[in-house]
């Protein structure tokens, strides 16, 4: 049972004289009673009352002299917002009365059908209900308070690490242009020793660029602000491009379609989810086994599809189950001995559906290879 407050001051919009005696008789049965009845028996005093009375409860007859049906409650709630409202209703209009409830009063009752007890309850039971609704709603506010915090400061964490990561990226990308431009001196002029030097700062420098870019986009994916710079670009070329990059790695061979095919896109952030996804299916192809990578038409709602098969079931074996049934964060958490190539997938499948791709696991027809797909719309 809940608690109850000592005085509940109940107003009763009625203007019917017999209704209102009813009530005052019916209140007057309870023992220590709580209640303190109030009557207004038009809604525009009924709504002066509001304000003058200050009440705990609100009895509400939906027919009055001035107003009728649910537009009397939503005149009253309008005013009373805080206030629990209980209707009164005829016998015959019991279905105005439901749509009531969903309007936002607490409850209603029947004429004709009221005793104590009933009464009691359910006025007690709509004060009791509105002070937990109401409270729910302060918590609620704080709630969403708090929310709005976390998020400002983890938008600030965001944008700050990513001031620093661009500047760093200045620097870095200084140190790639001076070793392209060395690069360039006649061989008279360097040593078969420094040039094996400037190749492995070239290397190391590429490899620190792509490292910062991904952790600059998994930055950006956390808050969802990943720019692409799109153009068009053929995606036969970015495979060519991307395969030469990985050939000395494992056999790759290639199912590329002739000509060109022009796409929209951001082509170092393509090239960077082909370069994940190659680099993947060599990592988990089996031993003396390469990789086969193609592009085809679709037959369905999606242009092209861009595939690479891998022979062997190591894929499946370590994480393929894990990236199907749990989010990328939940994967990381639970696969610490593979998050690089999970966090991998999930800047890859960022910029994939960035550019409104698909990325896909599954067997080939033949059921002989494991394939990525990527589905180009």
């Amino acid at each position: 049972m809940f608690e109850e407050k000592k005085h509940l001051k109940v107003l009763l919009i009625e203007d019917n004289e017999g209704d209102v005696r009813l009530i005052w008789e019916i209140l007057s049965e309870i023992r220590n009673s709580p209640f303190y009845l109030e009557v207004a028996n038009t809604l525009l005093t009924g709504l002066q009352a509001i304000d003058k009375v200050k009440p705990d409860i609100i009895l509400l007859d939906l027919s009055l002299p001035d107003s009728n049906g649910i537009y009397t409650l939503n005149r009253v709630r309008d005013k009373a917002l805080n206030i629990p409202i209980v209707i009164i209703t005829g016998l015959d209009d019991e279905i105005t009365a439901i749509k009531a409830l969903k309007e936002g009063a607490q409850d209603y009752l029947v004429k004709g059908r009221m005793d104590s007890d009933l009464l009691k309850k359910s006025l007690l039971y709509a004060y009791e209900r509105n002070k937990i609704f109401i409270e729910l709603q302060k918590s609620k506010e704080i709630l969403d308070g708090n929310l709005k915090r976390v998020k400002w400061f983890e938008n600030a964490k965001a944008n700050f690490m990513i001031n620093i990561i661009e500047g760093l990226l200045n620097p870095v990308l200084g140190i790639k242009e001076a070793v392209n431009f060395l690069e360039k001196v006649k061989n008279g002029k360097c040593t078969s020793a420094q040039q094996k030097k400037l190749k492995i700062i070239r290397d190391n420098t590429v490899k620190i660029y792509d490292l910062m870019n991904d952790l600059l986009d998994t930055v950006r994916i956390e808050t969802g602000i990943m720019n692409l710079i799109k153009k068009e670009e053929d995606i036969i070329k970015i495979l060519k491009e991307v395969i030469k990059n990985n050939y000395k790695k494992a056999i790759i061979e290639k199912e590329l379609l002739p000509g060109k095919i022009l796409l929209n896109i951001d082509s170092y952030r393509i090239a960077r989810a082909l370069n994940i996804l190659i680099e993947n299916a060599i990592s988990f192809t089996d031993k003396n086994k390469g990789i086969v990578i193609g592009i085809k038409k679709s037959d369905n709602e999606y242009n092209f599809i861009i595939y690479i098969k891998i022979y062997g079931n190591k894929f499946k074996d370590k994480i393929y189950d894990d990236i199907l049934k749990y989010d990328f964060y939940k994967r990381i958490e639970e696969n610490e001995e593979y998050k690089t190539q999970i966090l991998n997938f999930l800047i890859c499948q960022s910029i994939l559906k960035a550019h409104n791709w698909e990325l896909k696991f599954g067997d080939s027809e033949r059921k002989k290879e494991f394939v990525f797909n990527v589905l180009i719309k």
